[in-house]
């Protein structure tokens, strides 16, 4: 699954319109590492339901003062650029971007209910969607009466949210200008007779909801955008409650708040609701979409294929002769989580590099996280079964994918690589770490995987030179983890993604979601938690390495 970093907010959330403690807001790692804040306001002052942007560039969130009605304010992904969004008579709770950037939805109070809203991004041209006239009766005898909890559509044109507009809180859909609702859900179920806390899933297939706030307590189901197919993912029983579901970037999991221990913990589960587990202590606050799959901060150098030129990042891009790169590749076969525009590269039969991507910088003496996605669209590349140097390691042919470049550059050293490979006539994916690929490197490791044409891989290499510690995980699953040997490079000034190939030609294939995060002192991706199984705190000596040595 792909998570990425998580928003959250020390500050509880009390209901619709009530708010309780103070709280700043914060970034953290699915495994509950990395907790990084983006806001410090103050002992007066609550900022909570946070919600990235699609692409991950930008956050709105709530802000409450005791001398001022809730707002909505909007930062940039690293907490700079802070600046207020709604005034006047408006009071506001959560809110959430559309797939585009270009506008945000929003629950706002100008009567005694809540109601949607959008906006402009910049906060123009407010104005206000729904208009609820039903009422809901609660078991405790509490009157409600609301539209709330929007969620887009993933391809924007359609916003799934929370009415009583019926008399019983349900499930909605209508169009994104707020015309032509449908009610999806209906009180069928004398336990669930309720929902609302709709999430629409990354490809659009399912909606993901809360049921229960009748009684006090509920569980979290999906339907298909029609309303078919309800089907029962948590089974919490009473009191406590599972609430407040919200799809991972891949779609294959669902993150959601629990009490079932007794405390708010922030949970995640399979799509299908196998394989509930406890991620971290406390809730993410009710935010529409807490969720990001990239992982945007200051620090990050981020190549999305949005615009390769140059002119959205800092990289140089060019294409040799006899190949072709094209930016604006859409397919079927592409997950929606890659966004709207990734790169297809074609290597010709005669030439070898497609394309390349620098940076010039400083360099990190903690080293980098590396992110990317691949997907073969053809495989033209001989087979090989290996032979001397390089070639022998991955297998006899290649295309480089991406190469991280160490501090004493020269010829074919490198920190590690990354290939497509190709051994008696499987493809594979390859990592290569210190190989011996000239005279200045003595020890290396090389792991492969098995890989599937037209198959999308999620891809992350961890290079911690500060704790000599590297890791290879696909798809969220750790592949290959262990100690540097001392001869390993660090990562110098100058990163270089290389892609193409001397051997593997006629083929194609996809990538995007490509990024070097310079790691903090602090930063270790691996949590060992037993006592010492190699007389130290974190000292691995074992892998999954099939052709290399330890």
């Amino acid at each position: 699954m792909t998570i990425g970093l998580i928003l959250a907010s020390d500050g509880s959330y009390g209901g619709i319109g009530t708010y309780t403690g103070v709280g700043n807001i914060f970034t953290i790692r699915p495994d509950g590492t990395g907790k990084t804040y983006l806001t410090a306001d103050g002992p007066d002052c609550s900022d909570l339901l946070a919600s990235w942007s699609y692409d991950g560039s930008e956050i709105v969130y709530t802000r409450e003062t005791p001398d001022d009605l809730p707002r909505l304010w909007i930062m940039a992904a690293d907490g700079s650029g802070k600046h207020q969004l709604t005034f006047g008579a408006l009071s506001v709770q959560s809110a959430t971007f559309s797939p585009d950037g270009s506008s945000i939805l929003f629950t706002g109070f100008t009567t005694d209910h809540p109601e949607l809203w959008v906006m402009n991004v910049d906060g123009t041209n407010p104005h206000q969607i729904t208009n609820t006239t039903g009422r809901e009766v609660t078991f405790q005898g509490e009157i409600l009466q609301w539209s709330f909890a929007g969620s887009y559509s993933p391809d924007g044109t359609k916003i799934v949210y929370a009415s009583t507009q019926s008399s019983n809180s349900e499930i909605w859909v209508m169009n994104a200008d707020g015309s032509d609702p449908v009610q999806l859900t209906f009180a069928q179920d004398p336990n669930y007779p309720d929902a609302n806390a709709p999430s629409w899933s990354p490809d659009g297939s399912k909606i993901a909801f809360f049921s229960g706030f009748a009684h006090g307590h509920g569980n979290i189901f999906t339907i298909n955008p029609d309303g078919t197919g309800r089907t029962q993912l948590t089974s919490t029983p009473a009191p406590q409650n599972s609430d407040n579901p919200i799809w991972a970037a891949d779609g294959k999991a669902i993150l959601f708040d629990t009490n079932r221990s007794g405390t708010p913990e922030t949970w995640v589960m399979d799509a299908d609701g196998n394989d509930q587990h406890m991620l971290f202590p406390g809730g993410y606050a009710t935010s529409r979409l807490p969720v990001v799959s990239r992982l945007p901060v200051a620090s990050s150098l981020v190549e999305t294929f949005e615009s390769p030129i140059g002119t959205d990042n800092p990289y140089d891009t060019t294409v040799s002769s006899g190949n072709s790169l094209d930016p604006n590749f859409t397919s079927l076969d592409l997950p929606a989580s890659w966004g709207t525009k990734s790169a297809l590269v074609t290597i010709g039969p005669d030439q070898g590099a497609a394309f390349w991507m620098k940076r010039d910088g400083a360099e990190n003496p903690n080293g980098y996280r590396f992110s990317g996605s691949f997907m073969v669209e053809t495989d033209g590349m001989v087979d090989g079964t290996g032979g001397n140097g390089l070639a022998g390691a991955i297998g006899g042919t290649d295309i480089t994918l991406f190469i991280s470049k160490s501090a004493d550059w020269s010829g074919p050293l490198a920190a590690w690589r990354l290939y497509i490979a190709q051994e008696n006539g499987q493809l594979e994916l390859a990592l290569v770490l210190g190989v011996n690929t000239d005279a200045k490197t003595l020890s290396g490791t090389v792991y492969k995987v098995p890989m599937n044409l037209h198959q999308a891989y999620d891809v992350s290499i961890v290079y911690d030179t500060a704790h000599r510690f590297y890791s290879w995980s696909i798809d969220g699953q750790l592949k290959a983890v262990g100690n540097m040997p001392t001869d390993w490079p660090s990562i110098g000034t100058e990163i270089i993604g290389s892609s193409g190939s001397s051997t593997g030609r006629n083929s194609s294939y996809v990538v995007d979601n490509v990024s070097w995060t310079e790691l903090n002192t602090g930063d270790h991706d691996l949590v060992e938690t037993f006592e010492s199984p190699n007389g130290t705190d974190n000292n691995y000596d074992g892998s999954t390495n099939e052709t290399g040595r330890k």
